[in-house]
């Protein structure tokens, strides 16, 4: 019986793959802050409205996170993002 050898090559993956794999990270990243902190916010000022403390401010703030949430909608930047940059690293790594 013959055991064949399995011979592992390492190709380098091209600067402009991982040029653009860093940029879809820190875009992924940038639409994550942008969402789940919106929402933090937004949440932490809307208790603080409606316990009285700060009134309108919070509320005005309050507003504004949300606002920021349905109008620019980070979560679907942020899916777009990751679906891309898994397709691209998958296939940078197929190479």
């Amino acid at each position: 019986m013959s055991k064949e050898k399995e011979v592992l090559v390492v190709l380098e993956v091209p600067e402009e793959i991982k040029q653009r794999l860093n940029d879809w990270r820190r875009y992924w990243y940038r639409s994550s802050v942008i969402h789940y902190g919106a929402g933090i916010l937004g949440i932490l000022c809307s208790t603080f409205a409606a316990t009285g403390f700060l009134t309108s401010f919070a509320s005005v703030i309050s507003a504004v996170c949300f606002g920021v949430i349905g109008f620019a909608k980070p979560l679907e930047k942020y899916n777009k993002y990751v679906q891309m940059w898994r397709k691209l690293d998958s296939a940078a790594y197929k190479i």
